[in-house]
């Protein structure tokens, strides 16, 4: 019998259907989101520019619909700060605790030495007095980076406090010398050494860190350092200390001191040390300018005088000057020659913010481009002053009965960035369409500050 005629394969069996697409809320798009979320403030700033924290403006939008929560619930809690939040119940902290990862002045919060107070174990931010519930949380937080603490008064066993603290990047310990008598003389460079290859900024008395540094304590990554008081014995070692610094905040209050830093900046001792933030604003000021070699890129200071020789001193730095920001009480009349002979010297300013301590200052002349060296390479202006004027027009004078809205989001295309910020809505709209007219001379100009409210172009 012949054999049977082979038969085609079998087709595969079609696919299962594809479920269908799930329809996604609106409010679940990221991007819807972020849109949302711009105008929620989170922060508002007082008439002197200071920032304000302000978690309650979240709370109507976390009843919302589940979506708002969801997303909104941990930005929420992420700051946790004693002092404005004191009056919410331990058992609110305890069930959000884990969305928490900054604690700041929790000692205000209401009942802080009962030990139910949650067990914050993720913060990667904590500013505090030092007290024991700190040390708690120090030990209990090994993903910290910046830590703030007030009034230490170390024992024997602090020694270790920061053993495990191998991501932290900034220190700011505020405390007094006198402290660490009793204790042997290098407690402090060995409670740093876990911590030295990871800090990039320090804050301290400038006594203490030459404490610090009686042990061998070197800080390789470090690039800001800040130092309280007269800093006589620092200059000659931070060479050795800190090869890397970029940024040094330090005053210099005796001649001594003076001739030290003098040499620093002179020998070229740290290479990368290009950024000097002062409240010295005198002859000893000029005179440590004059010798940096190499060129400053962003000074701070604070001038209580106006001279020659201190305008010489920064000009010194005309070439290489990217940020300067000056304070001072000096009345206008005196104060703005000074500053536009500056102006007219530097040659790569971008960004440029002065305070002013008198009642009165007129920013009418730094929007004219007349008055600045290269007007092309400007990309930041801030002013900041109780009665700050324009061309005759006051910011928050009579004229402000056409304040800014949050309907008026746009004036010539600048755009405030802090929304629903309380002050900035006193702005005079005639006051910043002057402004904002004179700006668009300045072709990289993107940012004006005026008392700490910040307005942007096209945003």
């Amino acid at each position: 019998m012949p054999p049977s005629a082979p038969t085609a394969a079998s087709p595969p069996p079609p696919p299962p259907p594809l479920p269908p697409p799930q329809k996604k809320h609106p409010l679940e798009i990221t991007e819807v989101l972020i849109l949302v979320g711009q105008f929620i403030p989170f922060w508002d700033i007082n008439p002197r520019g200071d920032l304000i924290f302000l978690p309650k403006n979240l709370l109507p939008c976390l009843s919302v619909s589940k979506h708002f929560r969801r997303t909104l619930l941990p930005m929420f809690w992420r700051i946790v700060d004693g002092y404005i939040m004191c009056a919410v119940p331990l058992s609110l902290l305890r069930k959000y605790k884990d969305h928490v990862r900054v604690l700041r002045n929790f000692s205000y919060q209401r009942n802080f030495h009962n030990r139910q107070q949650p067990q914050y174990g993720q913060l990667i931010e904590l500013q505090s007095t030092y007290i024991d519930e700190a040390k708690d949380l120090i030990l209990a937080s090994p993903c910290l980076r910046n830590l703030s603490l007030c009034a230490w008064r170390p024992r024997a066993e602090d020694e270790f406090l920061f053993s495990h603290l191998t991501q932290l990047r900034t220190l700011h310990l505020m405390m007094s010398p006198v402290v660490f008598n009793g204790l042997d003389p290098r407690f402090l460079s060995r409670a740093l050494e876990p911590v030295s290859s990871s800090l990039v900024s320090l804050y301290m008395d400038a006594i203490v860190f030459q404490v610090a540094c009686i042990g061998q304590l070197i800080l390789p990554a470090l690039k800001l350092l800040r130092l309280d008081g007269d800093c006589v014995g620092v200059f000659e070692e931070l060479p050795q200390r800190c090869p890397n610094l970029e940024t040094i905040d330090v005053d210099v209050l005796s001649q001594l001191s003076v001739g030290h830093l003098v040499q620093l900046f002179h020998s070229g001792g740290c290479p990368r040390l290009v950024n000097w933030t002062t409240t010295t604003g005198d002859e000893k000021f000029a005179r440590v300018l004059r010798a940096h070699r190499r060129g400053i890129k962003e000074l701070e200071a604070e001038v209580d005088v106006v001279s020659d020789e201190i305008s010489h001193g920064i000009k010194h730095h005309a070439a290489t000057l990217k940020k300067l920001k000056l304070l001072s009480t000096v009345e206008q009349e005196e104060t703005q020659p000074f500053l536009l002979d500056i102006l007219q010297s530097c040659h790569q300013l971008e960004s440029f913010e002065y305070e002013d301590g008198a009642d009165e200052w007129d920013m009418t002349a730094y929007l004219d481009t007349a008055n600045w060296k290269n007007p092309g390479s400007l990309k930041s202006l801030a002013f900041k002053s109780y009665d700050l004027t324009f061309g005759g027009i006051c910011l928050d004078g009579p004229e402000a009965a056409a304040a800014v809205g949050d309907a008026d989001l746009s004036i010539l295309g600048w755009r405030m960035q802090t929304w629903g910020a309380t002050c900035g809505r006193d702005h005079s709209r005639v006051f910043l369409q002057a402004v904002f007219k004179h700006a668009q001379a300045f072709e990289q100009l993107k940012a004006i500050t005026l008392n700490g409210i910040v307005y942007k172009r096209g945003l």
